[in-house]
């Protein structure tokens, strides 16, 4: 259809309607050698997806191409696009919506700059020819002129002088005309041929010409009404700033009133992007540039209109707005956009305000005449930084603080959770119990601690902990005095007010109250009694352990008696009865421990408790010792649950000649007692009766058993129908218990089987999928592949074109193989990514050798949101000092990186670390020495172990032959034969 000789380098362009080149796909556009051999270096594996009629290559080597083409490198682009000299697409030519009918010409001048008339034109001109009838929006009857970015000229064709400027169509059911080619004079007249009648101009303003398909057309410029624009690619704008004021332009141009609707599509849901209605306010307004008065050196503030002349309410010239200094103002084109605060941590979020329907009016002696006004910069990119850090909560770590009278003092632990960014303090206080809150505790006058006077136990303090960024604990040191007094525990009491900073003392996990209990050191004997007023323990443990002490003195041989009683939690069903005593020789000091056995059975119980009592004290004559906390009171968690039932999967397919599919229903997280599950299909695209049979009825699982299936019969045919769809769906997890205790539905729940035909589908097993784009392809390796639930699928390794389109490294595909062009990580990675893995949220975890993520620095470890933007609620720090090889995202969403690194954020660990969610280091996993050289795979097992391979012969001291398994602490799990190699 096209060719064009690329003076610059010799070598030919051609365009049209083909997709191969010799035995390589070429997107219906190649550029060949001088001699005639195809430059595989030009990038257009993918390039057009339709038609290519028209290649005109500027001066500075860029590419014009014209057609009837919808996409270019799978970027819309509609009629017109402008590439690279490599065939990638240059994104800085944008026609917005384009033509909608193809161009068939296209033809560029390229006068030097000009200063009259008022505003300069661009220094290219581009001019556009075919069967179009409109160009972004704004009419144009198969003939336009285009500004060097790709905005629609308006001072050419402008319909306020030519009211039938172009090609004329009388009626709608009009045959359509069109321009098949143009040529530019020197003179700045412009030659257009093609199949036309009558072209709009003339001596008159509503003039039409007979011409028979061949005509010539006025060059230059005349006043136009312009472009309606944003000012700016990108806004930012703080969560609580509540308005954002976004500044728009009318550019080339201000006759008469113009104006342009603004809409916010909605984005796919997703991390970073931001949601209509609980983000942003999505009601949005038309904005306008009214008509305004014009006089000698001045011009409307922003673009206002160029005169009121409606012949209706005054003379042309009558001003109409106030003026103030040389400004005309108006309000009418303000965009404001309404920012909604929440209290939700999200990151930075984004949304793309666009324009669309820009039009214009003038009045002319009473009658309105449309003007063509036209979009500038369409679409801009907002977002909202989140103001919503984890301060953290500022919390007393216990309910009670025990301290020996004689030790001098108490320290009593401020720890901050949830969260660790800025400053944050709180003011404390230790001070004596009121006499209310005595009676709430409780305890009698005896046992109040005294701060003042002769019988003084403590030293009341009042002061503020100031938490620097990132510290998580302080003390508060209370000092205590030691008497010689006989006397009971006394209590005084912790308090914390007035968080600062953005930290919080309330919410779950709030405790802003505690006691400071003094255990008086003067009893010859001592004091006898349990060191915590209640424990919990799972029955799964099998045994529960409660810890007696002996404080304030050891003189003597001193014995206690103990028993267990039930309380909710009964004997022999729950516990055994045990009873027995505990003796502390002369002197002796240390602790003592009871055991009491634990009944695990498998029945799902709610929580229960009993008690541990101690009596019956025996000491020397006349030197009891005294018994203090005499019970303690013992919490036993059920471990037993009966599980979650699901799918093992949302997908499912089966070939119709089968017969049948045998569905599998999974029972995780619990496996007690008998459970059940309804199960039902039902018709998606597939009908009943006709393609299968329909089944309802209802799963048992017995104890203890992980899993059970139904089968969903599939009948065969001789019709080419494509594949159908089957719903399976399950129902009502029984039993469901008045105490709250129930079976559950997991996820997923409901599920898709598809019917592959095989009437349709005939390519054989381990051949080319032909429904999978068979132009797809990277430049360089692609190192790993991850797959999201719906389907499509990310690329990262080495490359930086995938399609034809510049894409950094990281790609996501559609399921046909297209690239995802609502996935973009701008300048991308700066070096090579190893690995990547999907969370279920759509953020995706990267590592490898990089060291920055589209200028954001981030050493060998990032995260993206789902349109591809780094995630800044994920920040690693100075990250891994060595390149990252692999990495898996576990359940919980933190991530165990291995590889050649011997620190993460200045902290030692060498080559395997966890990471939490946040980017964080996870300083509970990997304490040891680790491997003595690389690690270059990870894997994890369902039991939560951790499998790691590399070049490795020592783990943690270990000898082992490149293999060792982990304990989810990251100890070594020496139950594993790592020596096998």
């Amino acid at each position: 259809q096209s060719s064009w000789l690329d003076p610059g380098n010799e070598k030919i362009l051609i365009g049209g309607d083909f997709t191969k080149v010799g035995k390589y796909s070429r997107g219906r556009l190649a550029r060949l050698n001088n001699d005639g051999s195809l430059d595989t270096s030009f990038e257009s594996v993918q390039g057009a997806d339709g038609t290519i009629q028209s290649i005109v290559v500027q001066p500075d080597r860029r590419i014009l191409i014209a057609g009837s083409f919808t996409s270019v490198n799978l970027v819309p682009r509609n009629g017109i696009a402008r590439l690279n000299s490599n065939g990638s697409l240059d994104e800085s030519f944008d026609p917005g919506s384009g033509v909608d009918a193809p161009i068939y010409t296209i033809a560029v001048a390229n006068p030097q700059w000009q200063f009259q008339p008022w505003p300069p034109r661009l220094s290219l001109e581009i001019y556009i020819g075919g069967l179009f009838t409109q160009y972004n929006g704004t009419r144009r009857m198969g003939v336009a002129r285009l500004y060097a970015d790709g905005t629609l000229d308006t001072t050419w064709m402008e319909t306020a002088y030519n009211q039938f400027a172009g090609l004329h169509k009388g009626r709608v059911n009009d045959p359509a005309n069109h321009v098949h080619d143009i040529a530019i004079q020197v003179d700045d007249g412009v030659l257009i041929g093609g199949s036309f009648a009558r072209v709009g101009g003339g001596f008159t303003r509503d003039d039409l010409s007979n011409q028979s398909n061949i005509t010539r057309l006025v060059g230059g410029s005349t006043e136009g009404p312009g472009n309606i624009q944003l000012v700016q690619d990108e806004y930012t704008v703080d969560e609580n700033t509540g308005d954002l004021f976004v500044l728009l332009e009318r550019v080339n141009g201000q006759l008469g009133a113009a104006m342009a609707n603004v809409t916010i599509p909605q984005a796919k849901s997703g991390t970073g992007l931001a949601d209509g209605g609980s983000d942003y306010d999505s009601v949005l307004k038309t904005v306008v540039w009214p008509s305004l008065y014009w006089k000698d050196r001045t011009n409307s503030f922003y673009g206002g209109g160029w005169m009121r002349s409606d012949a209706y309410s005054g003379v042309n010239n009558e001003p109409t707005v106030n003026a103030a200094g040389d400004k005309w103002y108006t309000e009418e084109n303000n965009l404001v956009l309404k920012i909604s605060e929440d209290m939700i941590v999200e990151g930075k979020e984004r949304f793309d305000p666009q324009l669309f329907a820009p039009r214009g009016s003038l009045y002319l002696g009473g009658e309105p005449i449309a003007l063509g006004t036209a979009l500038g910069r369409g679409q801009a990119k907002v977002s909202i930084i989140d103001n919503d850090f984890d301060y953290g909560i500022l919390r007393l770590t216990a309910a009670e603080y025990r301290v020996d009278e004689h030790v001098g003092k108490a320290l009593v632990t401020v720890e901050r959770v949830k969260g660790d960014v800025g400053e944050v303090s709180v003011d404390y206080e230790v001070v004596e119990l009121s006499e209310m809150e005595m009676d709430e505790l409780n305890l009698d006058g005896d046992s109040a601690a005294v701060s003042t006077g002769e019988l003084t136990d403590f030293l009341s303090l009042r002061g503020t902990l100031t938490f620097a960024p990132g510290e998580m604990s302080k003390i508060i040191e209370v000092p205590i005095i030691d008497d010689t007094d006989s006397e009971i525990d006394e209590f005084a009491l912790v308090k914390l007010a007035n968080a600062k900073g953005g930290a919080s003392l309330g919410g779950p996990f709030a405790l802003e109250e505690s006691v400071l209990i003094i255990i008086d050191n003067d009893y010859a004997s001592g004091k006898l009694e349990f060191s915590a007023p209640q424990y919990s323990v799972s029955e799964a443990e099998n045994q529960a352990t409660v810890t007696v002490r002996r404080v304030g003195g050891s003189v003597g041989e001193v014995t206690l008696d103990y028993q267990v009683e039930e309380g909710t939690a009964l004997p022999e069903k729950d516990f055994s009865a045990v009873t027995g005593q505990l003796s502390w020789a002369d002197g002796d000091t240390g602790d003592k421990t009871i055991v009491i056995p634990l009944v695990n059975d498998d029945l799902v119980e709610p929580q229960k408790a009993f008690s541990v009592r101690l009596t019956a004290v025996t000491g020397a004559p006349g030197k009891l010792p005294v018994i203090g906390q005499d019970v303690v009171v013992i919490h036993l968690e059920d471990d037993d649950r009966f599980g979650a039932l699901s799918f093992t999967s949302p997908d499912f397919f089966v070939n119709e000649n089968s017969g049948q599919f045998v569905v599998t229903v999974v029972r995780e997280y619990g496996t007690a007692e008998l459970v059940s599950v309804d199960f039902e299909t039902t018709p998606g695209s597939a009908s009943e009766v006709v393609d299968f049979v329909p089944e309802r009825g209802t799963l048992e699982f017995l104890p203890g058993q992980l899993n059970a299936t139904f089968i969903v019969p599939v009948k065969d045919d001789d019709i080419p129908e494509g594949p159908e769809t089957i719903n399976l769906i399950l129902t009502s997890p029984k039993p469901i218990r008045e105490d709250g205790e129930r079976a559950i539905l997991g996820t997923p729940n409901m599920a898709t089987l598809t019917v592959l035909d095989n009437e349709t589908v005939n390519e054989p097993a381990g051949s080319i999928d032909t429904s999978f784009n068979l132009a797809a392809g990277a430049n360089d390796f692609v190192n790993s592949i991850a797959q999201q639930a719906d389907g499509r699928f990310f690329l990262s390794g080495d490359f930086t074109f995938v399609n034809g389109l510049a894409r950094n490294r990281i790609v996501r595909l559609n399921t046909d193989g297209t690239v995802d062009t609502s996935f973009d990580a701008g300048s991308g990675f700066s070096d090579s990514v190893q690995e990547i893995g999907v969370q279920p949220d759509g953020r995706v975890v990267a590592v490898g050798h990089f060291t920055s993520v589209n200028g954001v620095n981030r050493n060998r470890i990032a995260r993206l949101n789902s349109d591809g933007s780094v995630d800044d609620t994920f920040n690693p720090g100075g990250g891994a000092n060595n390149p990252i090889l692999d990495m898996l995202v576990q359940p919980d969403g933190r991530t165990v990186i291995v590889g050649d690194f011997s620190s993460f954020n200045g902290v030692s660990r060498k080559g395997v670390a966890r990471i939490n969610s946040d980017g964080t280091l996870d300083e509970t996993f990997g304490l040891g020495d680790g491997p003595d050289f690389s690690v270059h795979a990870v894997v994890m097992q369902r039991d939560g172990r951790v499998i790691i391979a590399g070049d490795f012969k020592n783990y943690d001291g270990v000898a082992c032959e490149g293999v060792v398994r982990l304990n989810p602490d990251g100890s070594i799990d020496k139950s594993f034969n790592s020596t096998l190699g």
